[in-house]
């Protein structure tokens, strides 16, 4: 069995955050758009996939996030990420 140095744990460590990071948006983002179907089950959420209309530009959708940060605290605040 191989000791890993100093340098090697911190690779391996920086590669778990990055793992955690990506499962965490996707689940942030399931968790979401599971609430949105719930709510509206005839909304086509596969146009999400194309992002936003072409109407809404980098301000406006800048503009859009930042109005409804405090709905998404709320919304994703019941996610427990850390198992606590």
């Amino acid at each position: 069995m191989s000791k890993l140095t100093l340098v090697e744990k911190a690779q391996q460590a920086w590669g778990w955050l990055q793992q955690f990071v990506k499962d965490a948006r996707e689940f942030a983002g399931a968790h979401v758009l599971s609430m949105v179907r719930a709510h509206y089950p005839l909304v086509d959420l596969s146009r999400l996939e194309r992002g936003y209309p072409k109407e809404v530009g980098p301000r406006e959708a800048d503009e859009l996030r930042v109005n409804l940060l405090d709905l998404s605290s709320t919304v994703i605040g019941d996610i427990n990420l850390c198992g606590t």
